[in-house]
């Protein structure tokens, strides 16, 4: 596959709220895209921890394990993504990582786009539930930005996002 193709494909999956090709992994649909998609992934260095934002509602977790057939989009930078995510009450994955680890790093691949530390993870994760807090009031939310090393305010969360609530749970990948 040429460079112009990899980078049209991976535009089209980070200028998305929710990429197609997500959609239709999630039900069930593999199509050329997620071939050509899945021949992107290098073993090389991640950051210790990266973080995935997303409405509480889908977190789906089983017996201590979160699974997604979808692609992962996490950031090392926890403030270049927060203000992403909409919706009073939020996840917030914070994954522990070994490196080196399968990964895209789209400022690799999109140099020019913007740099906001960002990181996919291949499909089919699965990640074990290490810890789960639940953090839905000023001293709670100071609590959770101090654990994630955000600089954001308690009042950006609460006045300008909007969040009432904010659930942080920290993972490992199980292999």
């Amino acid at each position: 596959m040429n460079n112009q193709m990899n980078e049209n494909l991976i535009r089209a999956y980070v200028e998305s709220a929710e990429p197609e090709i997500n959609q239709n992994l999630r039900a069930g649909i593999i199509t050329e895209d997620v071939h050509l998609f899945d021949s992107l992934f290098i073993e090389a260095d991640v950051p210790n921890i990266l973080f995935r934002l997303l409405p509480v509602e889908n977190v789906n977790i089983i017996a201590g394990i979160i699974c997604d057939s979808a692609y992962m989009s996490c950031t090392k930078d926890i403030d270049k993504f927060i203000d992403k995510v909409r919706g009073e009450n939020i996840a917030c994955l914070k994954i522990y990582m070994h490196s080196p680890f399968r990964r895209i790093s789209v400022n690799e691949l999109l140099p020019n786009h913007n740099d906001e530390g960002e990181f996919i993870l291949p499909r089919d994760l699965r990640l074990a539930v290490l810890n789960h807090q639940r953090f839905n009031d000023a001293m709670g939310f100071s609590s959770f930005l101090d654990l994630v090393g955000s600089f954001e305010s308690v009042e950006t969360l609460t006045d300008i996002y909007h969040y009432n609530e904010i659930d942080l749970y920290e993972l490992e990948i199980i292999e």
